[in-house]
């Protein structure tokens, strides 16, 4: 019989987890093997940047049979970083299966770590005076078209890597250089926006070039200014 093999890695139950913001991940994979009455014995979890300059814990053999929600137990992690895991595990006989295929998880950005501003639509009255769009349209109004909103900006070079945080209040879609971002629909979704927005976040390094970019999104009024 070959030894067990680890495969579907998880972090928080996502096979990429993207934009995470718990201080203590958990983790988990499924095992495949040959034969009958197999099991794990052991295990060692692995997290490092994903550009391989470090290795940020390392758990050692851990002698458990657990594959599902295995707590993080290393360093802080750091805010905005690309991080790659692996887990080794020790089969009935004490065999090796070997370092699985590594799995990427992005972190998130802190609350007080945010420098962005909210982008908004306004109309300007005869007398000058700007409102909120949502200010003159309400429910006894047809429901008001998309926005289109479009910023260019210039890169010297290239970056080593791109991430886009992006979120709405409303519903959007987000371009980059005339791609679609991501394949979420009825995106940031559904939540209590009197106490939170929650925000998606892209891996955009294949869509950023040297020169001129142009960011896009349409966004609409969604669940948060809507007549629901």
């Amino acid at each position: 019989m070959t030894p067990l093999t680890p495969f579907d890695l998880r972090c928080e139950h996502l096979a990429e987890a993207r934009g995470l913001n718990t201080s203590v991940p958990r983790f988990g994979w499924a095992l495949a093997g040959d034969g009958q009455d197999r099991r794990q014995t052991a295990y060692r979890i692995v997290v490092a940047f994903a550009d391989g300059d470090r290795v940020l814990w390392d758990s050692g053999k851990v002698a458990s049979g657990e594959t599902q929600l295995i707590a993080y137990s290393g360093p802080p992690l750091p805010s905005d970083a690309a991080l790659a895991w692996t887990v080794t595990v020790w089969d009935e006989a004490d065999r090796p299966s070997g370092p699985a295929a590594p799995a990427l998880l992005f972190t998130g950005i802190k609350h007080e770590e945010w420098q962005a501003q909210w982008i908004a639509r306004y109309f300007v009255l005869p007398a000058g005076r700007e409102v909120p769009a949502d200010t003159i349209y309400d429910n006894r109004w047809q429901a008001r078209p998309a926005d289109y909103l479009r910023r260019s900006f210039e890169l010297a070079e290239r970056p080593v890597r791109a991430t886009l945080y992006v979120t709405a209040l409303g519903l959007y879609e987000a371009y980059l250089n005339g791609e679609r971002v991501g394949a979420d629909v009825m995106a940031p979704g559904w939540t209590d926006y009197h106490r939170r927005v929650e925000y998606q976040v892209h891996d955009v390094t294949a869509l950023v070039r040297d020169g001129g970019n142009v960011l896009g999104a349409i966004l609409g009024e969604g669940w948060y200014s809507g007549r629901v």
